[in-house]
């Protein structure tokens, strides 16, 4: 399993994080200000990546570049 967390930092993440940011992406949650992407390969968890990537994209939020955490297999 494939995992990654990036940390957002957006008071417009928090509103969008329960309702339309992540309805329709399969492998995909939000904890707190933290996403979490995971995948059964490593083909389907960057497909999951790049969705949620451009989704954020289409709602102008933007990642902490120094606070992304890629292809982790464990959380801490």
């Amino acid at each position: 399993m494939n995992i990654v967390s990036n940390y957002v930092s957006s008071m417009n993440y928090e509103r969008l994080r329960d309702t339309e940011l992540f309805q329709d992406l399969d492998g995909c949650e939000s904890i707190v200000d933290d996403i979490i992407i995971w995948g059964e390969s490593e083909k389907q968890h960057d497909q999951r990546l790049f969705r949620v990537l451009d989704s954020l994209d289409e709602k102008n939020l933007k990642l902490n570049k120094e606070k992304c955490e890629f292809k982790k297999t464990s959380l801490t």
